[in-house]
């Protein structure tokens, strides 16, 4: 019971920083899509988020492996952060750039 504590404390903040960089990816390819898109062509831009989530569910099934968290997150904490992040980012641009 104890070891399944210590890996809780060790993974939460493990896994904030991951969520943390997971947005900021997210944001930053919002940001590239609402930069590089022609206006009133960016229907299928949530596209651009399918390589960048199995790029973060990668990732984080790689630090499981190594021993650096004892889990995965939620998936659906995941979802929420990219989703976040990337329209975030896509829909700031158009208000900055105005």
């Amino acid at each position: 019971m104890q070891r399944e504590e210590e890996a809780d404390s060790i993974s939460r903040p493990a896994s904030i920083l991951l969520a943390l960089a997971a947005g900021v990816l997210a944001f930053g390819t919002g940001v590239l899509v609402a930069l590089f898109v022609p206006p009133g062509q960016s229907n299928w831009s949530g596209l651009a988020l399918l390589p960048l989530w199995l790029l973060v569910e990668a990732m984080l099934g790689l630090l499981v492996v190594l021993g650096s968290i004892p889990r995965k997150p939620d998936k659906m904490s995941i979802i929420v952060v990219v989703l976040a992040g990337f329209y975030g980012g896509a829909l700031l641009v158009p208000v900055i750039t105005a």
